[in-house]
């Protein structure tokens, strides 16, 4: 499991891979990976404004392919607001590849936790 965090004004993002005993060199890459999803993903979620200006939070499940594109995105916990869930679900799924791939052998699917994070959200 790893654990991701934004800043205040961006998106929380807690990332867990599936199997359990992921160590040495496999951990410090698919951290190294996830922190590049956690950039990705904050900075085009924050060019939505629809997205970024609500309060939300909201737990997804999604691979990403060999070509960097975000796939088989899919809601695990809802905001509350279907709506919200299902643009949030729309976005990700249709966000240009990135532009690392991730490694070859990194497990599927990641399981990550997107937070509004702004001084007008209530705790």
């Amino acid at each position: 499991m790893f654990g991701l965090l934004g800043k205040p004004g961006g998106h929380e993002l807690l990332l867990t891979v599936g199997g359990g005993g992921i160590a040495g060199g496999a951990a410090i890459r698919f951290q190294q990976f996830a922190g590049e999803l956690q950039s990705y993903l904050k900075s085009e979620l924050n060019r939505i404004p629809e997205i970024l200006q609500s309060c939300y939070t909201v737990q997804v499940r999604l691979q990403v392919s060999a070509a960097g594109s975000i796939e088989n995105v899919t809601l695990v916990e809802s905001s509350g607001r279907r709506a919200l869930d299902a643009q949030i679900i729309a976005a990700l799924g249709a966000l240009p590849p990135m532009a690392q791939a991730p490694p070859a052998d990194m497990p599927w699917p990641i399981r990550l936790r997107v937070t509004s994070h702004r001084a007008s959200c209530n705790p």
